[in-house]
């Protein structure tokens, strides 16, 4: 029994360091700095977008502007409580006092339990919220699961040996070594910031890399990406038709970084009027929109009933506005998307409603959402945002304002040469 014990000890301490180190490289990953081995980790697909990059940006991942201290991401308290079970199975886990060992893995296995709740909330937030998963959490999920599952095993076969109330026992336990539970809390927390502290640092010295430079990197992607045709028939358009940079943004109105992808292209438009266009290609990720005729009231079809809306609106040359709040309803206020509130927000902003219920109704408006849909499946566009620039595939690291701008200029100096 004794060896039994020991392995699934080593299998717990195994798990808790693998934790430590992921919850160290999701610290960098906050701070936006991406070690070349996490890039390979979390890169998404061929458009190039590395998802723990954009899940350790929302504003889920971390507590924001503490006095005094400044950002603590989410990973700190990851690499606080991974390194936590690691010294508490150090300490109690190879003992020979079970009753001792019963009292430590008790906590791991409350510690756990809890982080596992914990987990769970944050893997909806990643799938529901943000849209984007990111692999390294995952890993650090199956970690808190690899240490949940033997701590239960350890407790199942040591539990007996503990004499008397576990309630006291516990009691005495935590006032015999609670200020040492303290102190290596006190230390883990004060190196999961200096990890921070650290990360900020890289993250300061990669920003004085040239922005030249990587412009003209940007630039030779930008050259080397294959142009394809996309349908801009019909579609919403702001900025000049027929510009030397014609931007086309896959998008949904649910999608949280589509609002902030967009509401950077309307800068754009704004600094380069005569250069810039921006056109709006629907990609509802729930569906292609065929049925919503059938689903109108359904909340499954939220993404499908503000495409709608807003076609709809760009047909009363209200787009731009429109759009901007239902990203507001949706984000902000945290309003569902439904007949009635697309309707109420049209009707505040004085619509023509007769003109804007025709249109809501008519199947083809319906067909417009899904041609666009269907274009964006035959590309192989899967996520959202999706931005091309005169038809070649941007990647994240050429939709930085500062990049973006390098390429409109390259593009207006380029059409001037032709």
């Amino acid at each position: 029994m004794r060896n039994r014990i020991q392995f699934f000890s080593l299998f717990i301490l195994a798990a808790s360091i693998a934790g430590m180190v992921l919850s160290a490289f999701l610290i960098f990953e906050y701070f936006g700095v991406t070690a070349s081995v996490t890039d390979a980790v979390c890169a998404r697909g061929r458009e190039g977008v590395n998802a723990c990059m954009v899940v350790s940006a929302s504003r889920y991942a971390g507590i924001r502007g503490v006095p005094l201290v400044g950002d603590i991401p989410v990973a700190v308290m990851g690499y606080v409580f991974y390194g936590f079970i690691a010294a508490l199975i150090i300490i109690h886990g190879f003992r020979r006092d079970t009753e001792s060992l019963s009292m430590g893995i008790i906590i791991i296995s409350v510690l756990t339990g809890a982080a596992c709740i914990a987990d769970i909330t944050l893997y909806g937030i990643s799938a529901y919220i943000i849209r984007f998963m990111c692999p390294l959490c995952l890993m650090t999920y199956a970690a808190t699961v690899v240490i949940f599952v033997p701590s239960l095993l350890i407790l199942k076969t040591t539990i007996t040996s503990v004499r008397g109330s576990i309630a006291m026992n516990m009691l005495r336990h935590i006032r015999k070594y609670g200020v040492y539970m303290v102190l290596i809390a006190i230390v883990l927390g004060a190196v999961g910031m200096g990890i921070g502290a650290g990360a900020r640092l890289v993250a300061n010295e990669a920003k004085m890399v040239s922005l030249q430079d990587r412009l003209k990197k940007a630039i030779r992607q930008y050259e080397n990406a294959r142009e394809i045709d996309i349908d801009t028939k019909g579609v919403p358009l702001i900025g000049k038709p027929g510009s030397p940079a014609r931007f086309s943004v896959f998008f949904d109105f649910t999608c949280d970084h589509c609002r902030d992808e967009i509401l950077l292209l309307e800068q754009m438009v704004r600094e380069y009027p005569d250069a810039v266009s921006v056109y709006f290609k629907y990609l509802p990720l729930n569906g292609d929109c065929a049925n919503l005729d059938r689903g109108r009231d359904n909340p499954s079809a939220d993404a499908c009933i503000a495409a709608a809306a807003s076609y709809c609106a760009y047909k009363q040359d209200r787009f731009m506005d429109y759009a901007k709040s239902l990203f507001e309803l949706y984000h902000v206020k945290g309003n569902p998307f439904n007949v009635k509130s697309v309707r109420h927000l049209a009707k505040s902003k004085r619509f023509d409603m007769a003109a804007f219920d025709r249109c809501f109704d008519s199947p083809e408006t319906g067909n417009v959402i899904t041609r666009q849909y269907r274009e964006a499946e035959r590309l192989g566009v899967a996520s959202t945002p999706t931005l091309y620039l005169n038809g070649k595939l941007l990647t994240a690291g050429s939709r930085k304002p500062e990049i973006m701008k390098g390429l409109i200029r390259y593009c207006i100096q380029k059409n001037k040469s032709k």
